[in-house]
């Protein structure tokens, strides 16, 4: 995948409104949805997949995203895109 374009996706997830409550949150939605969307195309079929595959590339995801606290969780992942 090309960094250009995954920072150009990235900046306009930054731009989408984040409907939860910022004390009660770790992950920022940006990078949730760059994770799930990178790891959609490279197959992954459920949340748990997505999961795995983020921490499988995290090297490579902090190239573009900073994930302070890692590759959110499966559960994480569902609760925001389900």
């Amino acid at each position: 995948m090309d960094i250009g374009k995954l920072a150009d996706m990235v900046e306009v997830f930054e731009g989408l409104e984040d409907w939860r409550n910022a004390q009660q949150t770790r992950h920022r939605l940006s990078e949730l949805l760059t994770v799930a969307v990178c790891a959609g195309l490279s197959g992954a079929d459920d949340f748990e997949e997505i999961s795995q595959w983020g921490r499988a590339k995290l090297p490579w995801l902090r190239g573009f995203l900073r994930l302070d606290y890692g590759v959110a969780s499966p559960d994480t992942f569902e609760r925001v895109l389900a």
